[in-house]
């Protein structure tokens, strides 16, 4: 479990920095979602930081868990909405010779990567006999 965690956290972060790259290649280009990508890309680190600290039976856990959905959510629709953008670098700016489609295809897949790892982070339940002895 800690290696994934480790797999995750490196997805997120290279997701991060090709967003950025790509956001840096387009510093002329006046596009929607290029600033929020990365943005959305860091905060959807920050909620899944808190679980460790809250009772697994807390209320508050499931607004931590409400929180990370939304926040990962929105990372997934901006990371995709920018790289939707920079498929039209030619038509929005003008563009012709521009890495920032690759950077941000990258940051695509390393994004959805590393929710996929995500979903393989958890807790390992000990297996409890029923005490129902109709089964």
């Amino acid at each position: 479990m800690k290696y994934i965690l480790i797999i995750c956290t490196i997805l997120l972060v290279a997701s991060f920095l090709l967003s950025y790259l790509a956001y840096a290649e387009l510093d002329s280009c006046d596009l929607d979602f290029k600033f929020l990508s990365p943005l959305t890309v860091i905060i959807s680190l920050l909620p899944p930081m808190f679980y460790k600290f809250v009772d697994r039976e807390s209320r508050i856990r499931s607004y931590v868990s409400t929180l990370h959905l939304l926040a990962t959510l929105v990372a997934v629709l901006f990371n995709s909405m920018f790289f939707a953008e920079t498929s039209y670098l030619d038509k929005l700016c003008n563009i012709t010779d521009s890495s920032a489609y690759g950077y941000q295809l990258g940051s695509v897949l390393c994004l959805h990567l590393g929710v996929v790892a995500g979903h393989m982070i958890g807790r390992k339940m000990k297996y409890e006999r029923l005490g129902r002895v109709d089964i």
